[in-house]
């Protein structure tokens, strides 16, 4: 009777640890499948950080492109004002240059009708105070 005590308390015992173990087991099996879904989760906000690192510095990088299209959009309207007021600008030049040339060429002409009007050949005009100094002249 004590060996069959013995005996079967040894076996309760063997049934416990058996569903001890089968229950250490099951966690365990647990654990490695919550280890491996969070392994997983890692990997993926390895990845995600990774992609929104990339995704961080392409956003600088066109909002840097941005700014520097602006800058160069600005740069060329000032340009393209500087470029109409200098055209206009060379336009009265123009006009002032063919103004100044027409007057010079008048004046070229008015020139040239004084010298044709001082070669006069036959009588002259005089005025009476001056009429003997006008002798003395041809005489001499």
């Amino acid at each position: 009777p004590v060996l069959r005590l013995l005996e079967e308390q040894i076996q309760n015992q063997k049934r416990d640890y058996e569903e001890e173990l089968e229950i250490l087991h099951n966690n365990l099996d647990e654990m490695k499948e919550e280890m491996k879904t969070q392994h997983q989760t890692y990997l993926r906000s390895l990845n995600l950080s990774t992609e929104s690192h990339v995704a961080n510095v392409l956003q600088q990088e066109i909002a840097r492109l941005t700014d520097e299209n602006l800058d160069l959009r600005e740069l060329l309207e000032k340009f393209g004002k500087n470029e109409k007021k200098l055209k206009k600008e060379l336009v009265i030049y123009k006009k002032k240059v063919q103004n100044l040339e027409g007057d010079s060429a008048d004046k070229r002409n008015q020139a040239a009708i004084q010298r044709k009007e001082k070669h006069f050949q036959g009588m002259l005009e005089y005025s009476r105070d001056h009429e003997s100094l006008l002798v003395r002249k041809l005489v001499t």
